[in-house]
């Protein structure tokens, strides 16, 4: 049910609060800038974010996309400030608190540790790149040129959206409540889509029609540490082998949402091949 007050069901056209599905898109945008020459994936991030503090050691954009910053996760920041995930929170309340912090957990690439934090940030140097919010950039770069009408970052928690779908989570055996999401928040999360949209997304890894065939293998092209142990983790998708099928994936979870995502190539020898997927 989409609303269990008023007995509304899920529609295909029904829009969901997508949670950390939501990463592959902020990080699809940081490769739509990179391709246009506005940024390198290797440079300093405090070189677009000069209020991030001087950690003494080089965070790269690339550090940010695959976990791998040691930069510490905004959620458990903010839980030691007593702010409970229910609460309002807002971008500039994280931007306030990751513009504090004085240590990272580790150096940068030499462990992967997923982090929320990272997305935000990628998220603000797509504003200042671009000049243009996360929202704004993607509508324009992303959605309207796949037709995806009914997607966007959703970071206006007041916003009245038609269509979208509330969250609940159990209470007891057979009852349930509500489950507050109150985000004005984007880059890690946020996004509100529907399965209509997210089927012209997920053919854009078949026919880049946005990006092209280099952008899509950039986004999943599988990370590495310092010592060049590989990741599972491209940027903003994860990458992994099903039943000997290349397989990319998301899931993502906020307040009663639960989401996921898989995209399969057409090739059984482990390489992205989507092509070949396409003329089969």
């Amino acid at each position: 049910m989409a609303n269990l007050e008023y007995t509304i069901p899920n529609l295909p056209e029904t829009i969901y609060h997508l949670a950390s599905v939501s990463k592959q898109f902020t990080a699809y945008a940081i490769i739509l800038l990179a391709q246009q020459g506005k940024l390198n994936l290797d440079d300093d991030i405090r070189k677009y974010l000069p209020w991030f503090p001087n950690l003494r050691r080089k965070i790269t954009i690339h550090h940010l996309l695959n976990h791998t910053s040691g930069i510490r996760d905004q959620w458990q920041l903010l839980a030691i400030t007593g702010t409970r995930l229910d609460d309002v929170i807002t971008q500039d309340q994280i931007i306030k608190i990751l513009s504090k912090q004085q240590e990272l957990n580790f150096n940068p690439g030499d462990a992967f540790n997923y982090s929320n934090s990272g997305f935000t940030l990628l998220a603000e140097i797509v504003k200042s790149v671009s000049g243009l919010s996360l929202r704004k950039f993607t509508d324009s770069a992303i959605f309207k040129p796949l037709g995806m009408t009914s997607t966007h970052f959703h970071d206006d928690y007041t916003e009245i959206e038609k269509n979208r779908s509330y969250s609940y989570d159990r209470k007891g055996a057979f009852g349930f409540k509500n489950s507050i999401l109150s985000y004005s928040t984007d880059g890690p999360t946020s996004l509100f889509s529907n399965v209509p949209d997210l089927s012209k997304w997920i053919m854009n890894f078949y026919n880049a029609k946005v990006g092209g065939d280099r952008a899509i293998a950039n986004l999943t092209q599988r990370g590495r540490l310092n010592n060049g142990q590989q990741l599972g983790y491209g940027e903003g998708i994860f990458s992994a082998t099903y039943k000997g099928w290349k397989q990319y994936w998301h899931n993502g979870a906020d307040a009663g949402y639960r989401t996921f995502i898989s995209i399969f190539s057409g090739s059984k020898n482990g390489y992205h091949c989507f092509k070949q997927f396409k003329r089969n």
